[in-house]
């Protein structure tokens, strides 16, 4: 197994504070003395992630453990699930406020998985993703091709230097910068290859949500060691100004304390 020693992945310092509570087996929880990043300091890296932590897998296996540790907690949380799914007729949030921009455009899935979120979006896009695991990037590939894009097997920030510039409407950054050692040069390339009017939409775990507080490890958004990256409101929001991005939307209601999961939208800005 191979690691990665990283300083701050927001501000780039290496004074730090050792959170023993927030730390499981060799991995080392650490929180940064400048900017009070909370962030794993040893992560595995891109080959030993996707070989050994691929997500379908450490996802399933992490999401049954937690549903046999606590069966009542998960039959209620499920109900409230099926609850807003039907609210919502069954689409997800982001879909919702992405078939609202655009009437075509370049999307583009960022961890995109085994396509399934490429799969649900609207026609009148054309699906791109990145996806470091061969397996599930094969599966996607072959949906994409179909419908005129194409699924780049790689580790995010050199998948996404593959792109010119200015070529997507639509980035998407769903449950994956928690997962990226390097968030903030690939927050760079996406305000690269965003187009003048684009955006980018990123949802990652809460770390100062009210249940993270209550439940400690037991928290769902910890995940070790394939979540590396443990954002508040106060450093997402300084990572992506530093990356060049443009803030559109970050308001109280896309990251209530309530929440486990926080969104934001950015535009393309400086770079």
């Amino acid at each position: 197994m191979k690691y990665v020693s990283r300083s701050c992945p927001v501000c780039g310092s290496s004074a730090n504070i050792f959170l023993h509570l927030f730390s499981k087996d060799c991995w080392q929880t650490v929180k940064c003395q400048e900017c009070s990043m909370v962030y794993i300091q040893n992560p595995p890296d891109y080959d030993t992630l996707s070989k050994d932590y691929e997500w379908n897998t450490s996802s399933a296996n992490e999401r049954k453990r937690r549903r046999n540790n606590r069966k009542v907690y998960y039959f209620f949380s499920d109900k409230a699930r099926q609850i807003k799914r039907i609210l919502r007729r069954h689409r997800r949030k982001e879909m919702i406020s992405i078939d609202s921009l655009y009437n075509s455009g370049n999307f583009l899935d960022i961890g995109c998985g085994n396509g399934g979120t490429l799969k649900h979006i609207n026609k009148k896009y054309t699906p791109y993703g990145i996806e470091i695991s061969e397996s599930l990037s094969k599966e996607a590939n072959e949906y994409c091709i179909k419908n005129g894009g194409m699924v780049i097997c790689a580790d995010s920030y050199s998948g996404l230097q593959s792109f010119e510039s200015s070529f997507f409407d639509i980035v998407l950054l769903r449950s994956y910068l928690e997962h990226e050692y390097q968030p903030l040069p690939v927050l760079r390339e996406v305000n690269r290859v965003l187009k003048k009017d684009g955006i980018a939409i990123i949802k990652v775990p809460n770390f100062d949500c009210w249940n993270r507080r209550l439940r400690g490890l037991g928290w769902p958004g910890f995940r070790f060691p394939d979540h590396v990256n443990y954002f508040t409101p106060k450093t997402l929001k300084e990572i992506v100004e530093h990356s060049g991005l443009k803030i559109d939307n970050f308001s109280l209601m896309e990251h209530l304390p309530t929440s486990d999961n926080m969104w934001l939208y950015a535009k393309k800005g400086s770079e």
